[in-house]
């Protein structure tokens, strides 16, 4: 069930998209994937909107969906990886599926990733 938490953060999402206004990233590293998945032709996915209890970088709810793009640089250290663990597994739980992707990835190795992205959207 979706909450209306979700529903007004999706809301906003669709308004921004047709009044051409770019997505409320946070960070380079979400505005480079953001372009990365537009300019690959890719359906546009929510951005840093609420799933649950959890706030997510990317997702694409038809498909239940989530990309985290986390850096090492805040999330390397002990308590924050088992965080990242234990809410992967409750938004698992919940019917999501969560790929983390790496700065490395977006910059060095994009191919993969719209490849990876392609077969989880149905667009391979």
């Amino acid at each position: 069930m979706v909450s209306r938490r979700q529903l007004l953060s999706i809301g906003r999402e669709l308004l921004a998209a047709l009044q051409g206004e770019p997505p409320p990233v946070r960070f380079e590293f979400e505005r480079r994937f953001y372009e990365l998945v537009r300019d690959a032709g890719l359906p546009l996915p929510v951005v840093n909107a609420y799933v649950g209890a959890y706030e997510v970088d990317f997702h694409w709810p038809v498909r239940r969906l989530i990309v985290e793009t986390y850096g090492r640089a805040t999330h390397d250290t002990p308590h924050q990886f088992e965080e990242d663990r234990r809410r992967d597994l409750e938004l698992t739980l919940a019917g999501w599926h969560v790929i983390r992707i790496s700065w490395g990835q977006v910059v060095h190795d994009p191919r993969r990733v719209i490849a990876l992205l392609r077969s989880r959207l149905g667009q391979g």
